[in-house]
């Protein structure tokens, strides 16, 4: 693996999928999907510092640049698949291809579904405990954000190979509060779908039957805007496909089959 700036390189180039974490400010999430496709491939993962959203998108820029990518897989997870959304519609000279894993309602209307199926999973003590938490989450301590993650592991997933005393990446909260309200207004004013009504590269929609967010909050809104996409919607399977133990595999054979279509 190289490292450079907050780029990190694995594999060979030509670089063939580039991996844009979510959050925002949830760098490294990606990096157990970049070790196993530099198995096959040359995979770029950008870490995203910036604190706006148009700052997001041009450090992405600079980082495939940098790492002299084109004709690229932009693959994004969750507030990545925006900003991924955001970034081909801007540049799109680079994209050969887009992927949108577990990422978030595209339209606003949706957005209540997602607390209602989280719920769904946890016990009594623990919905009133997780809906102050994430009520807060820009603003809360340490301990209180580790209680969060633990307790995201059992809403997000269906069945994680991550034990829960494991966690997930740590969350910058910094840009998190500032890159997520802005992320949201561009939702509620349609902006989102209208970056994906620019993209005429093919775009693929990988999501969990079991995820949070509800698939129907991506694919419908897509379909509405005249985008075509192809849809691949995994059973036993919630937020995080990559950890899923039913639909690990699967999510893979998907991916390597994108990369390599068209080559």
């Amino acid at each position: 693996m190289i490292i450079t700036m907050t780029c990190h390189l694995y594999g060979r180039k030509p670089y063939k999928i580039a991996l844009v974490h979510g959050g925002p400010g949830a760098a490294g999430s990606l990096h157990c999907v970049a070790q196993i496709l530099a198995e096959k491939f040359g995979v770029i993962e950008p870490y995203q510092s910036a604190h706006s959203v148009s700052g997001q998108i041009e450090e992405l820029h600079t980082q495939l640049c940098g790492a002299q990518a084109g004709n690229i897989v932009l693959l994004g997870h969750s507030w990545g698949a925006w900003l991924v959304l955001l970034y081909t519609a801007r540049y799109p000279e680079l994209v050969r291809k887009v992927v949108l894993v577990g990422a978030g309602p595209l339209e606003v209307h949706y957005v209540p579904e997602i607390m209602q199926r989280r719920l769904r999973r946890l016990d009594h003590s623990e919905k009133e405990h997780f809906a102050r938490l994430i009520n807060n989450l820009g603003n809360t301590n340490q301990k209180n954000l580790q209680q969060l993650q633990k307790l995201l592991i059992k809403t997000e997933n269906y069945s994680s190979l991550i034990p829960l005393e494991c966690g997930c990446p740590e969350m910058d909260q910094s840009i998190y509060a500032d890159v997520w309200p802005e992320a949201e207004d561009l939702r509620r004013q349609g902006k989102l779908i209208e970056a994906a009504g620019k993209i005429r590269v093919p775009v693929y929609i990988i999501h969990g039957k079991d995820d949070p967010h509800p698939p129907a909050g991506v694919t419908n809104p897509l379909e509405l805007a005249g985008v075509k996409s192809e849809v691949f919607l995994l059973d036993r399977c919630g937020h995080n496909p990559f950890i899923e133990s039913f639909a690990k595999d699967k999510f893979y054979h998907i991916i390597e089959n994108i990369i390599q279509d068209g080559e």
